[in-house]
């Protein structure tokens, strides 16, 4: 569901149905290794969770600070059709 989220985003335009759920949390990583693995690792994740954070920031209404309390919360976040295009996610809900 949170790799769909991002595709979603994706779009030129975006549309849900009365029922839709998007979902979006932080990134995941499980990672074991040598200590200087495990930077490296941190290094790439740090960079590649601003990308994912700038993208989302960027395609829909979310600030900065919404999308920090989502990554503290350490929780998956849902978001109903309402609440898609209210926060820019979606362009549309289209009925049947």
């Amino acid at each position: 569901m949170s790799a769909a989220f991002q595709i979603f985003l994706a779009g030129h335009k975006r549309f849900v149905t009365e029922h839709t759920t998007l979902m979006y949390h932080q990134i995941y990583c499980w990672r074991s290794g040598k200590y200087q693995d495990l930077v490296e690792d941190r290094e790439h994740m740090d960079h590649l969770n601003k990308q994912i954070e700038d993208y989302v920031i960027g395609r829909t209404k979310l600030k900065l600070e919404d999308i920090s309390l989502i990554r503290e919360r350490k929780q998956d976040t849902y978001f109903t059709a309402k609440e898609a295009v209210e926060l820019g996610m979606a362009d549309k809900i289209l009925c049947r």
